[in-house]
């Protein structure tokens, strides 16, 4: 994260907008996905529903090979 904060506190010479480099457009995109349907995140789950996860993905995997 100090990359971030350096950025903001000094940015880079094309960020100013001071120099035909400062034409450049910078773009960031996250995507999160999984295929895991109607469970929650682990931050969201129970420790219950956390070990039958894991063994169903564990099962899951071992019939894969």
């Amino acid at each position: 994260m100090s990359g971030l904060n350096e950025l903001i506190t000094s940015p880079a010479e094309w960020l100013s907008g001071g120099n035909e480099e400062s034409e450049m457009v910078l773009s960031c995109r996250v995507r999160l996905a999984r295929n895991l349907e109607k469970r929650p995140f682990p931050h969201s789950a129970g420790k219950e529903l956390l070990e039958r996860t894991c063994c169903e993905i564990t099962e899951a995997l071992v019939g894969t090979g």
